[in-house]
């Protein structure tokens, strides 16, 4: 019997630093964007940073979607797993239903000043118990099989940048 029915959220850092094939492609794609879409807010080069481009004109703020879209297609090359966050066996097993994308901090000048982040959150699962620091989830759309005696099951460890972000009590 369920414990929780919980969602969960993992927020992915992505800067100067990244060293993965995906992590560097998001960072490159992104940075380029910015850089373009900043030249409508940023007249005459006079600001160096995002938050001097939405304070001096509020919607500067659009560039954080704006620049999304360029990497909706490396994020749908993701097949919704999310990257960086494996179960218990190694294996990127947890799946995203969305996600959001945020410029940290960004110098549309100075590419390695650029910071972003990706917050994927997930469906609902049932947190069947907690193991050593490991959560044992079950899909939620399993409900009807919690009849059998089997179900599928993951064991998740609990990190920083994990984060479980709706809960409701289940017994």
């Amino acid at each position: 019997m369920a414990k929780a029915i919980i969602k969960l959220s993992y927020r992915q850092r992505i800067d100067d630093t990244a060293i993965g094939k995906f992590e560097r492609t998001v960072f490159n794609q992104s940075f380029s964007e910015f850089a373009v879409k900043c030249q409508e807010y940023n007249p005459g080069s006079k600001y160096f940073s995002l938050a001097e481009m939405i304070a001096n004109n509020p919607k500067a703020n659009s560039l954080h979607y704006k620049t999304a879209l360029a990497i909706s297609g490396t994020i749908k090359d993701l097949n919704n797993a999310i990257p960086g966050l494996c179960n218990s066996l190694g294996t990127a097993g947890i799946l995203f239903e969305k996600y959001q994308f945020e410029i940290i901090e960004g110098n549309p000048f100075n590419q390695a000043t650029y910071k972003a982040a990706i917050t994927y959150s997930t469906g609902y699962f049932h947190l069947l118990e907690i193991i050593d620091g490991y959560m044992l989830l079950a899909p939620a759309d399993d409900i009807s099989k919690q009849e059998q005696a089997f179900q599928q099951t993951s064991m998740l460890k609990m990190q920083p940048s994990l984060s479980i972000t709706e809960y409701l009590h289940a017994g």
